[in-house]
Formats: C-alpha cells, sequence, structure tokens
C-alpha cells in the first residue's frame, strides 16, 4: 500500500452516511485507513469515529474538489470512491499490493475495480490479477472510465478533473470528461471481470436501499435514520439498470423515448 492513496469524496449532506462507511472500513478492512483522505465541503464536526485525514475544499464545483484533493497526494496512484460506496467484504494488503505493482510495471493509467456487467462482451485481453482477470476496456463503451471505485493514475485523474471543472461544477461534468478520455488513453484502462473491491453503492437519490441498513445490522453497526426507497422506486431501478440496460434493442427504445422529449444523461458524451 505504500504506493496509493486512498480519496473518499463526500459532502455535509450526507455525513453520517460517511461515519457508517468509516465503521464498516475500521471493522472489515483497518488496514486501508492509514492511506484514507476524507474530502469534503464543509467543516466535520466530529461527535463520532471519523476518518483522521479530513479534507475540507468548500468548493460547489464536484471536479476542483477533486483537483484540491489531488495536491495533497504523493503517490502515483490514487484509489477513488465515494462516501455511499460502501467495503462489504474482506480485502487484503497483498491483493492490493500485487495490483498496484502490476499497474505500475505495465504503465497502466485507469483500473475499474468492478466486475464486466453480465451479457456486455466489450473486452479484450485478459491478464490475471489477485486471482480474478483483468480486461481492456474499449474505448466507446460509455461508463466504461466513471466515478465509481477505480484506481487512477495520478496524472490521469487530474487532467480528468480539470477538465470536468471547465463543463461544469456537476458530477456528470466529471464523467463526460472521462468519456473523453477514452480514446486517448485506450491501451491503458482496464477492469475486472469481478469486483475486486466488493463494494455496494447504498444511498440512491438521498434515499437508502432497502439492504442498506442491513449492512450496518450485521456488522453490529448503528442503523441510518434516513428514507427508504419505496418497492415501487426500488423495482423502477432494478428494471432500468438489470433488465432495460441489456436489451439488444435498447437503442431503438431511447430514440422512441427521445422523440417524447425525454433526455438521456449518456446523449451528453
Amino acid at each position: 500500500m505504500k504506493d496509493i492513496t486512498i480519496l473518499i469524496l463526500g459532502c455535509d449532506k450526507y455525513f453520517e452516511v460517511a461515519q457508517r462507511n468509516y465503521c464498516l472500513i475500521k471493522k472489515l478492512n483497518p488496514f486501508l485507513l492509514d492511506h484514507i483522505i476524507f474530502v469534503t465541503d464543509k467543516e466535520v464536526k466530529l461527535e463520532k469515529e471519523f476518518f483522521k485525514n479530513i479534507l475540507v475544499i468548500p468548493n460547489n464545483n464536484y471536479s476542483e474538489r477533486i483537483i484540491g484533493a489531488l495536491k495533497m497526494v504523493n503517490t502515483k496512484y490514487v484509489l477513488h470512491f465515494l462516501d455511499d460506496d460502501w467495503i462489504t467484504q474482506l480485502l487484503t494488503e497483498n491483493g492490493f499490493d500485487e495490483l498496484v505493482n502490476f499497474l505500475n510495471e505495465e504503465d497502466i493509467h485507469y483500473c475499474k475495480l468492478l466486475g464486466n456487467p453480465k451479457g456486455k462482451k466489450i473486452y479484450s485481453r485478459k491478464i490475471k490479477v489477485a486471482g480474478l482477470k483483468l480486461y481492456k476496456i474499449s474505448p466507446n463503451r460509455k461508463y466504461g472510465m466513471s466515478l465509481q471505485p477505480s484506481i487512477w493514475k495520478k496524472e490521469l485523474f487530474l487532467k480528468v478533473a480539470e477538465a470536468g471543472a471547465k463543463r461544469g461544477p456537476t458530477p456528470w461534468d466529471t464523467e463526460i470528461a472521462c468519456y473523453h478520455f477514452q480514446d486517448i488513453e485506450k491501451d491503458r484502462i482496464v477492469t475486472f471481470n469481478k469486483s475486486f473491491i466488493h463494494s455496494k453503492n447504498v444511498v440512491l437519490k438521498g434515499k437508502l436501499f432497502p439492504w442498506t441498513n442491513k449492512i450496518l445490522t450485521d456488522n453490529d453497526i448503528p442503523v441510518l435514520n434516513y428514507p427508504v426507497l419505496t418497492k415501487k422506486e426500488y423495482f423502477s431501478f432494478n428494471l432500468k439498470t438489470k433488465f432495460l440496460g441489456r436489451l439488444p434493442f435498447k437503442n431503438t427504445i431511447k430514440r422512441l423515448m427521445r422523440r417524447r422529449g425525454y433526455k438521456f444523461y449518456s446523449d451528453e458524451m
């Protein structure tokens, strides 16, 4: 873990979510704690256990907060994830060392730590690392590079953040910048066939998933007092992400919906 810094980006609005993230890491993977910098937009009132390395950047531009955080990073690689990306299983320090050594030896600039979605044959060239297989990411694959849990070469992450900051203040502006760098970095960006980091995103539009608090109770951590997605909202989310997004004729569906005035975020890519 000597050549990697972990940036967890959060905000004042979801401070409690980040605090539970800390509790999970402390219980399941405490070796990560010394390498974490928690980045937030407002001063944190420490009434509970929390990350010891906290960086407050009072800036409404998401990409500029990344830029400010990267100025504090002295390592070659950066592991980035959000405060509501919770690591739910045990990891190993040796696994991270093996991965970082590989990225350094092969001059890889970006590695997504989540698995390849089933049914999407978008990668090539398999390389085994930490018992898993790595694939190159197709340059024109939308969300190939993204703000999902990933390891970045610091210089590339800085370029993406600078481009995102010029586009606008939202995380979506950063995502669009990621997409535009994929063709430039096509031989140096990879992903795993299965999840390396075993993380789950636990909040959607300010509401908890039905299983979020179960993760906490299973680990003897106090639950969150946040609204929970209704059955209808959860069904709609699953329908969109696990079914409609994998249909072979999804582009036809999108064209029909555009004619009715519906706008997709991915159209800006």
